[in-house]
């Protein structure tokens, strides 16, 4: 805490989007780290069904929530289950090592 004030609110952050499917139909959606992959027909004619590179708003991994000073305002902001986060180049994330030497550590 920057000023010590001891008096803290945790909130959910949100963003508004629209339902998947309804593009008329606003609601909110949980702000997160990334999310999973929709599913697409493989092709015209098949029945099956692969990812997409479309997120899925109704699959967020790494919800994000923010601790806000009622004092000064500060906010520090927290990922839940981290360990959970799909890494890969379709949720637009990637696991930076930062155990090595070097002046920032």
């Amino acid at each position: 805490m920057r000023c010590q004030h001891p008096v803290l609110v945790r909130a959910q952050v949100r963003e508004r989007t629209v339902a998947p499917g309804d593009h008329a139909k606003e609601r909110t959606a949980p702000l997160a780290i990334t999310y999973g992959r929709s599913k697409d027909y493989k092709s015209f004619f098949s029945l099956e069904l692969v990812a997409s590179a479309t997120p899925e708003p109704n699959e967020p991994h790494g919800v994000l929530e923010a601790f806000v000073c009622r004092s000064c305002g500060f906010v520090e902001w927290y990922a839940q289950a981290p360990e959970q986060i799909p890494i890969g180049v379709v949720f637009g994330t990637e696991l930076v090592d930062m155990s090595g030497a070097g002046p920032f550590r």
